[in-house]
Formats: C-alpha cells, structure tokens, sequence
C-alpha cells in the first residue's frame, strides 16, 4: 500500500503563515514541518498509520521513519525532496 499525509489539500493562511488539518496533540497547533509524508507498506491501513505519525513527530519524523525500516518520501514545507536513504 501507499499513502500519503500533507497539507497540500486542507489548509489555509493566515499572516504569512500556512495552517493545516493535522493537530499536534502535544501543544494544539497545526505541524508545519513537512508539506506531505509518502509511506510505502504490505498495508495501506499501516502506511497511512505511519505517515500521519511522521506527520506529528515534525522535525524527528526522518529518523523516526529510518528506524523504523519504511520506504518512504518527505516534502519540506519550503519544497525540498527528501527521499528514503
């Protein structure tokens, strides 16, 4: 399965700033690291799980993804490509 999580759908702006959909549960604001999570699995329930996960952990969301042995695909907020390694 693939799946992907982003705020390349739903958001809006406000004062320069993008908002999205997806909540951090540990302060209550949107995330705003990454514009989509790409996660490839044997389950597209799993991949869409783990791409919504790497969505929240922001910044860790990389070394998260590593350990956890995924294939995946990060897009920056500013647009930079960041493949699996």
């Amino acid at each position: 399965g693939l799946a992907t999580s982003g705020d390349y759908e739903k958001f809006f702006e406000k004062d320069a700033r993008r908002y999205c959909h997806i909540i951090n549960p540990a302060n209550g604001m949107p995330v705003n690291c990454w514009s989509s999570v790409s996660i490839m699995h044997v389950s597209a329930l799993a991949a869409g799980i783990f791409s919504t996960i790497a969505m929240l952990k922001e910044n860790d969301a990389e070394d998260f993804l590593k350990a956890s042995a995924l294939r995946y695909l990060l897009l920056g907020a500013q647009g930079e490509v960041r493949p699996q390694r």
